[in-house]
């Protein structure tokens, strides 16, 4: 079986067999790889196989096994201090599903690396988890290539920019005229989103409101036919905080 090393974050784990367990690993080259781990092969402790650290893993590879094996993996920088702020942890857990969920194993994937682990330094660097959250979501659904385009009507072409938007299920985003019975986003809103699609996170000058995150959240719902685990406990977070749709 080939031997590679791979820069890579981890997405997942979950147990497997006796003291051994299935790591999901999203590698900078080769995308997503799940893999079989013995709890000891991992230098850092069980830092090194916790969901979103960053390591370096060396993997035994064959077109005829289902799993990877892994062979060594090395602890280069853990998140676990963000575990201290439950919103901002769990944002991180919202990048890690959509990601999981969003990208077909084998494939490289490196613009979906980028947006990971970008998306957990903001956050550990103090961005707010309710702007984190709508930003990866957003960008999530267009390399997917499943976001509507946000700055036309999807009925009449008109351009958006000026106007704002209504989100109606089944056709996308749309002008006055035609968002009847849609969601209406509000100005800041739309503007976070038109503009999370052109700059980075931290650079962003507007703040969304709960509507956004609802319109998201249906489109990634749709799509993968089944709820986000982690956004759900996102979203009771935000509640607790005083924020809902």
């Amino acid at each position: 079986m080939p031997l590679i090393t791979e820069e890579a974050i981890v997405l997942a784990r979950y147990p497997f067999r006796e003291k051994s367990a299935v790591v999901v690993f999203l590698c900078q080259e080769r995308g997503v790889i799940r893999a079989v781990v013995r709890q000891s092969r991992g230098k850092g402790g069980g830092a090194a196989l916790e969901p979103l650290a960053r390591v370096k893993v060396t993997l035994f590879c064959s077109p005829r096994r289902e799993l990877a094996i892994v062979n060594e993996v090395v602890l280069e920088h853990s998140v676990l201090d963000l575990a201290a702020r439950p919103q901002a942890w769990v944002a991180a857990l919202v990048a890690a599903e959509l990601v999981l969920e969003l990208c077909p194993p084998g494939t490289s994937q490196e613009t979906f690396f980028r947006l990971l682990q970008k998306t957990v330094v903001w956050l550990e660097a103090g961005v707010a988890p309710h702007l984190a959250v709508p930003y990866v979501m957003a960008w999530s659904l267009k390399l997917a290539g499943v976001l509507p385009q946000p700055t036309e009507c999807a009925v009449c072409g008109q351009s958006l920019l000026d106007l704002g938007a209504w989100w109606v299920q089944g056709l996308g985003f749309c002008c006055r005229q035609h968002g009847t019975g849609g969601v209406s986003l509000r100005p800041h809103s739309y503007r976070f989103l038109v503009e999370a699609l052109r700059k980075p996170l931290d650079a962003l000058a507007f703040s969304p409101g709960p509507e956004l995150l609802c319109v998201l959240q249906k489109l990634v719902e749709h799509f993968l036919e089944k709820p986000l685990r982690s956004l759900h406990v996102f979203r009771q977070l935000m509640t607790q905080e005083g924020s809902s749709c």
